[in-house]
Parts: C-alpha cells; structure tokens; sequence
C-alpha cells in the first residue's frame, strides 16, 4: 500500500496540463522580470506551503487568498500558472480559476502583444511586489489582447500624475480611450466573509469534538453584521442530535439545511491513495459538485507525510456552502460599483470617446445573481457622466472549481453602448468557448 500511495504522489508532482498559451506568458513575464522573478516564485511556494493548512488546532482550512504572498501578490498569481505546467503541488483550484483564464488569454496573442506601444511597461506594473492589486493588471493586459484578437491597433497609454485611461485604441470610428476596471470586494463584502468564517469557525470545533461528518448549506436573508455569532452553531447542535442527520429551518435571519455527509464514499476513495482536501473531496461527501467559491471546508484527518494537504483516515468532515439574499448586502455591493463609475468617468474626461470595461465576480445562487446584476444596470444607466463615453460592458465572471474544469470560468456580458456600431464584435473577454446559452452563466448547472 506505501507504494502504492507514493506512486500516486509523484504524479502529483507533475503539472496538470502543458497548456502552450500559459506557458509563452509565463516565458514573457520572466523575460520582462528578469532573473530575480525566479527567486520571488521560489518564495511564493514557500509561502504556499507555509499557509495551506488549518493553523491553532483548528480543522477549518484557509481561505484562498491566504495562499497568495501578502508581500508578492503577482508572484503568487504567477506561481499557479508555474503549478499547472511544472507541480501541482503548487495548484489550488479555486486560486486558479481566478487567475490561469487571464494568463491564457494573454499568452494566445503573443508575441504580438509584445510589440504593442507600453505593453512592456504595464507587464512591469503587474510584476511589481507592491503592487497591491495585480489582477487589475491582469485584466489591462487582457483586455489589450482581447482587442488585439480582433485584429485593432492600440498602446497603452503610459502611467503618469493624472488619473488616465488604461488603453488607447485605433480604429476606422476614431481613436478611443479605455478604462478597465477588476472589481474587488467591497469593506461591506469583505466583512460579510470574515463573519461567515468566524461563525463557521465555531460550528467546526463542534464538529471536531463530536467527530461528526456533515455539509451545510445556508442563504443568509438578513445582513450578516446582525445574525449573531453562535447562529449556525446552534443549528449544527440541533443537527447533531438527529439520527440520522437531515436538518432544515428557515427564519428571518436565513435559511438552510444540515445533512449527513457520504463517509463511506471518501473513505472508499482512500482505501489505497490519500485525498486533497479540494472539490472531488467535496463532490465525494456532498454526491454534488462544487457550487461556487463561497464553500469552506473543515477537515481532519491523517495527512500524508510527502503533501500535508492530502489526507487519508478522516475523523470528521464539515462542509459549508454559503450565500446572501439580503436586500442590504445586494445594494451595498451596487454602490460599491457605482463609486467605480465615478473613478471611470474621470479618467476619461477630455477624451474624444471613451469606453470602459468591469469585470465583478458572480456566484452560482441564481436569486443573489440575478438581482446583484440588476442593481449594477439601475447604476450603470442612471449615472450622469461628463465624459464622453460611449459603451460600457460588464462581465461577470463564474470561476469553476470542480475536477473536470479546475481552471476554467463562465462569463456574462452586459454590453450598454450609444456608439451605432461596437468596438468588439463579441462584448466578451473569454469568447473562445462553448455556448452556454441566452440565460446568465449562474442559471445553469455547475459542470461537473
């Protein structure tokens, strides 16, 4: 059996998939870094290695962002396009659904997007340690090969003491300038986590005592900051007392069930390997793929001595799918957009013509989707700009993170526009891909 599991680990030592497209940006990102970006992803795996597992006794496992360097976000970023040709030691899913889509994009225009005026420069910018925000670089890059893919001219306008825009676009409508915009999450949405993990927290400790085996899921339908912090623990106390587990309420604060989870299924599926704490683990417990990047996942078990993050011999499994229909949470989120509008509005002031791109992050609840989408519309073409812009498209992005699309996304875009003809075609960044269909990406089945 010990050879048998060692086997199976050193094929985890291999990439996933020699994809060319990431493997020529990753070429081009060390070109433009120089030498020493070999060094910074060395220190990004150390750190990986460093936050990738439950600390202070717990068995709740960290939040993704954890994973990134807090000193090198870009190094971070780089180092899981660095997984998924070289060591998938390195690859988590959910990191890399956020970031490979991106990378793959840009590589698939290169070296053209090479040659383009300040396209140099701006890589530089996204390379930069400090920089506190590399996926709005990311997305610049993108968005320039994007526009280059169908067949525009454009530079990118250099950096300078004045809010700019980001790109300048040549075309037979006239010069254009453009804005894009990667939305992170607002103090509203970023608090509305740590509170959800922090009551998780608590309902995992419970679990761990009772070495209880369970998935949660829960629609939070009052704003987070009033649901106290023993609120899902008590539940899960109910929960377990029920024999076997099969537990649902609904209140004013949310509703939610509490189900047995399929132990058998993980402990057949390591009767000779060990499991990665990740979405087949949460396909096995659940019989369902993973909804969304809102899950969270408490796990003990016998880590394998080669990759703490595999484990075999479980003691006890929660895990949590999450979301928010909070009428105060969706309107708290659309405001944060609109302050985006302003920033954009701007910047292209003084522009013969402007145009702007936002990408914001979805989920699968379709009710939660569908009316954080609406709001953002209601801010979009109720807002009195100055500057002359002529189209806005919104994408919303739905990252995967089941085994069979462990990298991939589904996008929507909402293209609002006054010019009589589009600057693209196809109002999509990612539009090489299967049709879904004329409904948003989160009203269809996660893949599985």
């Amino acid at each position: 059996m010990l050879n048998q599991k060692l086997e199976n680990f050193f094929t985890v030592q291999m990439g996933l998939e020699n994809d060319p497209d990431v493997k020529r940006t990753l070429a081009w990102m060390h070109h433009v870094a120089g030498r020493d970006l070999v060094r910074r992803i060395e220190a990004a795996k150390e750190h990986f290695s460093s936050a990738c597992l439950p600390t202070g006794g717990s068995m709740l496992w960290p939040d993704p962002m954890d994973l990134l360097p807090p000193g090198d976000l870009p190094a971070g970023m780089l180092l899981q396009g660095h997984a998924l040709i070289r060591d998938r030691r390195f690859f988590d899913a959910r990191l890399a659904s956020r970031i490979i889509p991106f990378l793959k994009l840009i590589g698939g225009t290169l070296p053209q997007l090479h040659r383009v005026e300040g396209a140099e420069a701006r890589a530089k910018e996204f390379l930069n340690p400090r920089n506190d925000h590399p996926e709005g670089g990311l997305l610049e890059l993108t968005t320039a090969a994007r526009y280059l893919l169908e067949g525009c001219r454009l530079r990118f306008i250099p950096e300078s003491d004045r809010r700019t825009p980001d790109i300048e676009l040549f075309s037979d409508l006239g010069n254009a300038r453009i804005e894009c915009k990667r939305l992170r999450p607002g103090q509203y949405e970023i608090s509305e986590t740590t509170k959800v993990r922090g009551m998780f927290a608590l309902v995992c400790d419970l679990v761990a005592a009772r070495n209880s085996f369970v998935h949660l899921d829960v629609t939070f339908l009052a704003p987070l900051d009033s649901v106290p912090a023993s609120y899902l623990m008590e539940h899960m106390e109910c929960a377990l007392d029920e024999n076997p587990i099969d537990y649902a309420w609904e209140d004013s604060l949310a509703r939610g069930r509490i189900v047995q989870g399929d132990h058998q299924a993980i402990r057949e599926d390591t009767a000779d390997s060990s499991l990665l704490v990740g979405p087949k683990l949460f396909r096995l417990f659940t019989q369902t793929v993973v909804p969304s990047q809102r899950v969270l996942m408490g796990v003990l078990g016998t880590p394998h001595e080669l990759d703490p993050r595999y484990l075999d011999r479980f003691e006890a499994v929660a895990l949590c799918s999450w979301d928010t229909e909070s009428p105060e949470s969706i309107e708290a989120r659309a405001r944060h957009v609109r302050s985006k509008l302003a920033e954009i509005d701007r910047q292209l002031q003084g522009c013969a013509l402007g145009a702007a791109h936002i990408v914001a992050d979805a989920e699968r609840d379709a009710n939660a989707a569908d009316l954080r989408r609406k709001r953002i519309q209601e801010q979009i073409t109720g807002f009195r700009f100055d500057s002359n812009i002529g189209a806005i498209t919104t994408h919303y992005l739905l990252t995967h993170t089941a085994e069979t699309k462990a990298w991939t996304m589904d996008e929507t875009a909402d293209y609002a526009s006054r010019m009589p003809s589009p600057l693209l075609r196809d109002p999509r960044l990612f539009m090489k891909g299967e049709e879904l269909g004329a409904e948003p990406a989160w009203r269809y089945p996660a893949p599985n």
